[in-house]
């Protein structure tokens, strides 16, 4: 199987969570955009708990509440690696997580873009 080194980012925020003037998740896409990354993911919590925010829990009346996120970012090493010292800024003290993937890559994609070290493009 065509398997390539990776690293996921994590970001672990909150809806209301910024950077600058922007919302923390249109920064994040926007620089994911930006330097080509694979995509991003984010995933709205049911529960969380931080040290700044204590416990959220999600329930029909939370609909607008600043519940937690995760935002995720899953790259080549390289590539991430490049674009880690903006995210990192963008996030701010923030947390941020980065671990090693072994990401798959179907012979297709690879076979049909000489060009790309992955063949995502």
């Amino acid at each position: 199987m065509p398997f390539a080194q990776g690293l996921a980012v994590r970001v672990l925020t909150s809806e209301g969570a910024h950077s600058g003037r922007r919302s923390l998740v249109d920064a994040v896409i926007d620089l994911a955009r930006r330097e080509g990354l694979a995509g991003v993911t984010v995933t709205r919590a049911m529960v969380g708990y931080s040290p700044y925010g204590g416990m959220r829990t999600a329930n029909w009346a939370d609909v607008g509440d600043d519940l937690p996120l995760t935002i995720e970012i899953v790259d080549l090493r390289e590539r991430i690696e490049a674009s880690l010292p903006q995210l990192v800024m963008l996030v701010g003290d923030g947390a941020l997580t980065v671990g090693e993937v072994r990401l798959y890559v179907p012979e297709s994609k690879t076979a049909s873009s000489a060009g790309s070290s992955v063949g995502w493009e």
